[in-house]
This record gives structure tokens, sequence and C-alpha cells, in this order.
């Protein structure tokens, strides 16, 4: 596994804007929304999300997860479902899901938690596979064994790897169910981090990167590797047929 400097020292030569691309618009529309004193859960938080990070001395951060990391991240954190958040109705204002949405065996319970949980006029930041890209494709045919191996490579704890369904992971998709619970979708858009999978030999990362480069072209951007949405909850949302439990 390369370190992150060798990472960033390759990118400088084939592709400097590859950071850019793949998180500037995120880490800026992200960073817009966390105003000192801001309540945000890091939903599916692992040890943290990596976004968050920067922020931590300005917002009140919350992790919940299925398990309990180690180590464990700043600020509170809780263990259970995102079918069923231990937490009050209208308590955060920003909720961050970052590549949880793969894994949600119910996209449409999770998302009307997370309408319940957002206070009016609260954020919804998600980040998740995009189904159209290649890599996506290749991982949703391969035995979960085998993204074990993977992520093994790339450093990540087997404990932390977990089955990936895809059932919500096209942009259609993804806006379908949001506004189904009743969000509107601000920035709903493509990035390309293919390289991020490749990063074991100079060879390999460099290679991604001239991928990812060609993916930067507006034409293809069907095929880029993740999915970023902003969904925001109406500031004066109504009360009936909004962000109910759906049924099983």
């Amino acid at each position: 596994m390369l370190t992150w400097q060798e990472q960033h020292d390759i990118e400088q030569t084939v592709y400097p804007a590859y950071t850019e691309r793949a998180y500037g618009e995120m880490r800026q529309r992200l960073a817009a929304a966390l105003t000192p004193g801001a309540a945000v859960l890091d939903a599916g938080s692992g040890p943290g999300t990596w976004l968050l990070r920067r922020h931590l001395a300005d917002i009140e951060v919350t992790g919940l997860d299925l398990f309990r990391p180690d180590p464990l991240p700043a600020g509170q954190y809780a263990i259970g479902s995102l079918d069923a958040i231990p937490y009050a109705a209208a308590h955060f204002d920003v909720v961050l899901c970052y590549d949880v949405v793969e894994h949600l065996a119910r996209p449409a319970r999770t998302f009307a938690e997370f309408w319940r949980v957002l206070k009016p006029g609260g954020l919804c930041v998600v980040k998740t596979p995009n189904l159209f890209g290649p890599s996506t494709l290749a991982a949703a045919v391969l035995p979960h064994a085998a993204h074990v191996a993977v992520h093994r490579g790339l450093g990540t704890r087997a404990g932390s790897v977990f089955p990936t369904l895809f059932r919500c992971n096209t942009r259609a998709q993804l806006g379908a169910a949001f506004a189904a619970s009743g969000f509107e979708t601000e920035a709903l858009y493509t990035v390309d981090e293919t390289a991020g999978y490749f990063a074991f030999v100079p060879w390999s990362y460099a290679l991604a990167l001239r991928y990812s480069r060609l993916l930067a072209r507006p034409a293809l951007a069907a095929l880029r590797s993740g999915l970023i949405g902003f969904f925001r909850k109406p500031p004066l949302a109504p009360a009936a047929n909004r962000g109910t439990m759906p049924k099983p």
C-alpha cells in the first residue's frame, strides 16, 4: 500500500487535479453547513469520517454504527441501526452518510430516519458508489470474501468490511428515494475515485489516475465510480406523510 505522500507525489505528476475533482465540491458544501456549534450525526461512522476531522473543534459530532470501532471517533458515539436511530426527532443540523448506502438493506427506512432526526432546514450529505461505474459493477458481482481481500490490501480491518447490496446506487434511485422521504435535492453528481482502489504500487496507481482523468470528460460522467448528494429537509416541513417509517 502506497503512503499518502507517495500517492500525492504520483498525483502531482499524473493528475494534479484528482483530489480536488473528487472531493473539492463536497468539502466546500459540507464546510458551509458545519457552522459553529452544529450538531452532526456521522451515520455509519466507524472510527470517524475523515471529512469531519478538520471541523471537530467547532461542531458537536455523534458517531453511530453497528459495531464499536477501535479507536473510537472523537465526540459522542452510539451503537445502533440506521433503521432506528436512537435520537430524538429534529436533533441534528447535519447528517453525513459516507460510503454506507451501498450496505443498506432498506434504504427508504434509513432515509426516513435521517428526515426524522434532522431539524427543519437540516442537510443530509451522502457519498456512495455509483452502480454504473465499472469498478462498482465489478464489486457487485464479486463475493464478499473478495471485498475483504481487497480492503485488507488497502489496510482496512476485515471486521469493518460489510456486505454490499447496492439497492440505491444510481443517481435516479438515490434522488427518488430522498424525494420520497420529503427531501429537496440541492446537488447530486458523480465523481471518480477509482485510483483509491489501486494504490498498491506506483504503476497501478498511476494507471488508475489516468483512467480517472479520462472520466473527467462530461460525456463520461455516468461511468464515474462515486455518487455525491446533498439533500435538504425544508425549513417548514409538513408533518403529514413526511419522514414516516415505511412498511417493511
